[in-house]
């Protein structure tokens, strides 16, 4: 389930970064002064998913969020993998909306690369072997829909 999250999210990252323009600083390349006209600096990289769970049941995944997710986590942040990580619950505006939403800070874009290698080992300390880690998986989906997910850097207004 990590793997194929992780995997979507680097796709996604991937198809982003080919559609978008290059940044302002890019296309004033021949401006030594470009980087200086930016009106904010790069912060960190968020990696947030969006979640819809099953009518009745989002306590269920809350509390499989405390055992698994939130294991997960800690030792990613103990290995300096991730800066931190959020959960957010809120009420759906409609029917198509999340209900929970799960947040990973990045220390920036570089700490893409190779990331589903890191994330393996971590899997495999804090959850178990590849087939536990399906049988995981496919339980939270009994309790929950993965809506989307989206990376975001974070700007500093200078």
């Amino acid at each position: 389930m990590y793997r194929t999250l992780l995997s979507l999210l680097a796709a996604a990252l991937a198809v982003q970064v080919a559609r978008t323009e290059p940044p302002l600083a890019a296309h004033d390349a021949q401006d030594a002064g470009a980087e200086r006209r930016l009106p904010y600096t790069e912060g960190s990289v968020y990696a947030m998913t969006f979640i819809r769970t099953r009518a009745g049941r989002t306590n269920d995944y809350l509390q499989n969020l405390r055992a698994v997710y939130q294991k997960v986590m800690d030792d990613a942040k103990s290995q300096g993998l991730i800066l931190s990580y959020r959960v957010f619950l809120a009420p759906a505006a409609n029917r198509g909306d999340w209900d929970v939403m799960t947040m990973i800070e990045y220390k920036n874009m570089a700490a893409f690369d190779g990331l589903q290698d890191k994330w393996e080992g971590i899997y495999a300390r804090s959850i178990g072997n590849e087939q536990q880690q399906r049988a995981g998986s496919q339980e939270r989906g009994k309790v929950r829909d993965i809506l989307g997910e989206k990376v975001a850097r974070e700007i500093i207004l200078k």
